[in-house]
């Protein structure tokens, strides 16, 4: 049986709550602007084309520890404020 890891981050972002969701709703820009930590972001479903719930992305990531870890993770909600 494969280990399972939780990771919890907390993140401090200098931005409008529209601003924030624009970068945290676009995964597959996570390469760009983060490229020593996303080392490859890959959508493998598209999930709904309005909300994108449903939506799953592969990630391969590294960080401070010698080791590389590829999540997936699926849209379960948009909460993208209205104003």
């Amino acid at each position: 049986m494969a280990a399972e890891y939780h990771f919890v981050t907390n993140w401090m972002i200098q931005g409008t709550a529209r601003e924030v969701a624009e970068v945290l709703g676009d995964p597959l820009g996570l390469a760009r602007w983060w490229p020593s930590v996303y080392l490859d972001v890959r959508e493998v479903e598209p999930g709904d084309p309005v909300t994108h719930i449903g939506r799953v992305i592969d990630l391969h990531t590294k960080g401070w520890l010698p080791e590389h870890a590829e999540p997936d993770g699926t849209g379960v909600a948009n909460l993208i404020p209205i104003s």
